[in-house]
């Protein structure tokens, strides 16, 4: 909303400042700090809130070099590997910086056989963490050069839908929010972009007379399809970007 409700975006900045732990986190949850650094970044904000962050994140990152859901707890997933990765990309540190060189180097040894990323190191394939890993991967100058980039790229390919939407694997049914994690993915290539615009007709259907969309991805709602603020959000990132 940063070009079209400025005072809406100045009194969200206000609530994720007040919002940040004293330890530099929001929740203590990695993704949830990195879209908090994300949005401040988007919004021009420049001042340590985010730099906080960034130490906060460095100082829970897993020896291998991903990153867990909380904290210290539990193993690393690729997603919030990958949703780190570009809250780091967009905060100014390089690939020379060693928490990313080693966030970067754990993310490609998760990639499989088949191509795609699954949530933990070894898990099967899913769209949603292949496609963040590919975002990450572009974030950091990778790109279709690249072989292990190519084979995730045509991996999420094939989980298209006649639809044009896009499920969690091959084989599940298209959802909106999956959709949009892929069009952030794939966005920066060239050559996808007649699927991307398939994938924006799919969502343009799916949307709610109120503007909204369904989705049982948020953990949440185990599985159990909503309207709700979390999908929405994603599928308008991702339509503004393919502008």
């Amino acid at each position: 909303m940063n070009r079209i409700e400025p005072q809406r975006v100045k009194r969200g900045v206000d609530f994720i400042l007040k919002d940040q732990k004293p330890n530099g986190s929001w929740n203590e949850n990695t993704a949830h700090t990195a879209f908090a650094i994300l949005a401040l970044r988007e919004a021009g904000y420049k001042d340590g809130a985010i730099a906080r962050g960034i130490e906060y994140l460095k100082n829970v990152q897993s020896e291998q070099g991903g990153f867990r859901r909380i904290g210290k707890e539990d193993d690393p997933l690729s997603i919030y590997t990958a949703v780190v990765l570009c809250a780091m990309k967009e905060s100014g540190l390089d690939k020379e910086d060693g928490a990313v060189r080693k966030a970067l180097e754990w993310l490609r040894s998760c990639q499989n056989q088949d191509g795609g990323f699954g949530m933990k190191k070894d898990a099967p394939s899913l769209a949603i963490s292949t496609a963040w890993s590919l975002r990450a991967f572009f974030a950091y100058g990778y790109g279709m050069d690249s072989d292990f980039v190519r084979k995730a790229v045509d991996w999420l390919i094939n989980a298209q839908k006649p639809s044009g939407g896009f499920g969690l694997n091959p084989q599940a049914p298209e959802d909106p929010e999956i959709t949009a994690y892929v069009i952030l993915g794939l966005n920066p290539i060239k050559e996808v972009k007649d699927r991307l615009l398939m994938a924006k007709k799919y969502l343009e259907k799916v949307q709610e007379p109120d503007g909204s969309f369904i989705s049982g991805t948020p953990i949440q709602f185990n599985r159990v399809p909503k309207k709700n603020t979390q999908t929405t959000c994603f599928v308008a990132w991702a339509l503004s970007e393919m502008k």
